[in-house]
């Protein structure tokens, strides 16, 4: 970069070609490969050496930067080194210089978006525009222009954008609807059904994303959004969740309840994409889409919503205990109920997640419902026990992440409310049951070892040393491989759900003992 700015300047060239450089040919007779020039701008931005640059050399070097970067991005061969050093000039340039080239650098950037550039200089065009967003939402006349004269088509452009870039155009959708929440209004409907779309992804990182951005829409708009007030649009959507996560309880379990909790709410089903029940994986392709839409409520939850909500606190109640009283042992085992059967853990540990965000977002306002949340805990644990005696040492036991999950949520609940909990209180039996899991989980299993004593031979006495057969040797032998030095085990099984157990418990007020009589004085001698 000091060799640009000395030859922008007419200072002395760079090395050519013959002592290992190359010319690029963009007019600003450049001695580096664009590549190196691109590493040598990331390497800048980790370090923060942008402003030490700037400050060694001249005020002027800001500008032939930027004219340099200008120049690089007009041509399609060098654009990804151009965003690079537009990267570097959006983060760090002074407020004023920032201000006066905003509006040129977005316009640069929605270019970039939507040309048929390389998916990396796209992707990093997207990164670059989320740092000018942000920076440009701090100024108050700038954050004018930018919403009404570019944020609408700007959204326009990375809707379009084409699947390989659906990363990058979802994070330059958020930043807009995180910073420009008003003037993404318009576009509320087609981000919806994006996002949507984008649910049934095999990617994890494009399923969490698409949900980040579902739940922002309900903020979207200048007080009103589509005729609906902010409250109003925010608890549509999570009675809108609520019923297409019910819905999809019965379509995977409907054989196994026995007397479902049905949703009576004002919700309606999403429009998602319909899935076939004849096609391969289906029960697969539902319990993704569960844990999909269950992390939608789980974020909408525990949003930090820029207005006052009415939390349906009852109906996500009956939703959250309709699924964990689907239990495995009503499963069937005649066609789909295995398949069932291995998804239903992680639609349990859906649930819970619901359930945690829930008692995050109304604390003590859930205290009445004290008896049903400390009911839920012990049914999850004994619905997901393997028996004690059949625990191997140092070996991980089934469904450990359920258990975990659900000590967990349990450590929270306890956490929010205190001695108010209602855990381990009174002589009920479900506080019997769920201080027994405790226990149980909290304790390492153990080894039993069965000593034996020399076997005495067919006439009476016992064999020693020399005098034992080969028999009796490899007897001995495979008897000897079974003791607790000889075994394979994992030293670190079951420590996530002990750990959990542990902390859980750690955080439960034992009951108020009475005070113990105080210790009489010894008797003068």
């Amino acid at each position: 970069v000091c060799q640009l700015l000395q030859q922008q300047r007419g200072g002395r060239p760079g090395p050519g070609p013959g002592r290992g450089g190359t010319d690029t040919g963009t007019g600003t007779g450049s001695g580096l490969e664009g590549q190196h020039l691109a590493h040598i701008v990331r390497q800048l931005h980790g370090h923060r050496m942008m402003m030490v640059l700037l400050h060694a050399e001249n005020l002027s070097d800001l500008g032939t930067l930027i004219s340099i970067s200008n120049t690089r991005l007009a041509s399609v061969k060098t654009r990804f080194e151009g965003v690079c050093l537009l990267a570097l000039l959006v983060s760090d340039s002074p407020t004023d210089v920032f201000q006066d080239h905003c509006i040129s650098w977005l316009r640069a950037l929605q270019h970039i978006i939507q040309s048929h550039d390389p998916q990396p200089t796209v992707e990093l065009a997207a990164w670059v525009l989320r740092d000018l967003l942000r920076y440009s939402a701090q100024l108050p006349e700038l954050a004018r222009e930018v919403a009404m004269n570019h944020i609408p088509s700007l959204v326009a452009s990375l809707l379009a954008l084409k699947p390989e870039c659906q990363l990058a155009a979802m994070d330059g959708m958020k930043t807009c609807m995180t910073c420009y929440p008003r003037a993404c209004g318009s576009l509320r409907g087609k981000l919806a059904a994006y996002f949507l779309g984008k649910l049934d992804s095999a990617s994890p990182q494009v399923q969490e994303l698409a949900c980040q951005c579902y739940v922002l829409l309900p903020s979207l708009g200048t007080g009103f959004a589509q005729g609906m007030k902010y409250t109003e649009s925010w608890g549509q959507q999570l009675h809108c969740l609520l019923a297409t996560l019910h819905s999809l309880a019965g379509e995977m379990y409907a054989e196994t309840e026995t007397d479902p909790v049905c949703y009576e709410g004002p919700g309606v089903d999403l429009p998602l994409p319909l899935l076939s029940d004849t096609a391969p994986f289906h029960v697969l392709r539902l319990r993704q889409r569960f844990s999909a839409l269950s992390k939608c409520l789980s974020l909408i939850l525990g949003s930090d919503f820029p207005v006052p909500v009415k939390i349906p606190v009852q109906d996500v109640l009956n939703l959250v205990c309709r699924v964990l009283n689907i239990s495995p042992r009503s499963m069937s085992w005649i066609g789909e109920g295995p398949l069932k059967l291995l998804v239903l853990p992680t639609i349990h540990c859906d649930a819970l997640d619901i359930l945690s965000a829930l008692i995050t977002a109304c604390r003590k306002r859930l205290l009445r419902f004290s008896d049903i949340i400390c009911r839920l805990f012990p049914q999850v644990l004994t619905a997901w026990a393997s028996p004690r005696d059949t625990a191997v040492p140092g070996q991980e036991r089934a469904y450990s992440s359920v258990r975990e999950r659900a000590y967990g949520v349990l450590g929270t609940w306890v956490k929010v409310c205190g001695a108010s909990s209602g855990v381990l209180q009174g002589s009920l039996h479900h506080c019997d049951v769920l201080l027994a899991h405790l226990i149980g989980d909290i304790t390492p299993a153990t080894d039993t070892m069965k000593l034996q004593g020399e076997r005495p031979t067919g006439d009476g006495t016992q064999a020693h040393g020399k005098h034992s057969s080969k028999k009796q040797k490899l007897m001995d032998a495979s008897e000897g491989a079974a003791m607790l030095g000889q075994k394979k085990r994992d030293p670190g099984a079951n420590s996530d759900v002990c750990l959990a157990a542990l902390r859980g418990s750690a955080r439960i007020k034992p009951p108020l003992l009475p005070a113990p009589l105080p210790t009489p004085a010894p008797l003068p001698t």
